[in-house]
């Protein structure tokens, strides 16, 4: 992960990345996440990819956690961007409290080598091997993800082993 380009995104070359890619809409679950944040080391950001209704809402409410500096709006990223952008993070978050069809956002971040953390519902599972190439989280319990977000930013080579599981399932599926 290269200072200049996590720079150019406003992150710290030395923060443990997770980031979410999607329409910034309630059911997205991206308030969960916030939320985890707010209990969660410093040195922990949150990188937001895309726009929409929701996000003047994440926005404040990320001020008043007081994560604000620590929760990065990067707006829409062209497609053929994305693969590097996602190399300067660290995980995949997927809150979604709405019914998620199929994470396609979560397959290119996969293919990035991301660890997946995604809400247990919907397609998700079907992508996601829990404990293998990320985990499944029950939606909307802000405990069980601050829980993962702080397992994974805390013990590099678990990351770095659902990481690259994750890369290796979606090349193999």
């Amino acid at each position: 992960r290269s200072g200049g380009e996590r720079e150019a995104l406003g992150l710290p070359a030395s923060a443990f990345v997770v980031a979410s890619v999607g329409r910034l809409v309630g059911w997205k679950g991206l308030r969960t996440v916030i939320e985890a944040l707010a209990e969660l080391p410093e040195r922990i950001h949150y990188l937001v990819v895309g726009e929409g209704p929701e996000r003047e809402a994440l926005e404040v409410q990320a001020a008043q956690r007081g994560v604000q500096a620590r929760v990065h709006f990067a707006g829409r990223i062209a497609h053929d961007g994305l693969p590097r952008v996602l190399s300067q993070c660290d995980a995949l978050v997927q809150p979604s409290i709405g019914e998620e069809a199929f994470g396609i956002s979560v397959v290119e971040a996969m293919a990035c080598g991301l660890p997946a953390l995604v809400s247990d519902q919907g397609g998700l599972p079907e992508i996601v091997v829990d404990g293998e190439c990320g985990r499944l989280l029950a939606p909307g319990d802000v405990e069980s993800w601050r829980t993962a977000i702080a397992a994974l930013a805390g013990d590099a080579p678990l990351a770095a082993r659902l990481g690259t599981a994750a890369r290796e399932r979606v090349v193999r599926e």
